[in-house]
């Protein structure tokens, strides 16, 4: 890419709940990227990472656990 893009300076200044799921074994972008721009957010933050999962497969590696942790999220934000 021939340009750059701040995420953590740009992510800690979001005032909104976040859910970071992240695939233990992506391919495409380092876990360990994803757990500092999860560590650069503002609160309230969610960190889920999907065991065994790559960049592209989280959903269905995580089957209902992932469905189930989405929507308690999603219900976090609408009755905080």
């Amino acid at each position: 890419m021939s340009t750059s893009f701040d995420a953590a300076g740009t992510i800690s200044t979001l005032a909104i709940p976040s859910l970071h799921i992240h695939g233990e074994r992506d391919e495409i972008i380092d876990i360990d990227l994803g757990r500092s721009l999860y560590d650069a957010a503002s609160g309230p933050k969610v960190w889920y990472e999907v065991h065994g999962a790559g960049h592209n497969d989280t959903h269905l590696i995580g089957g209902a656990d992932y469905v189930g942790r989405v929507a308690q999220f999603a219900r976090s934000c609408v009755h905080p």
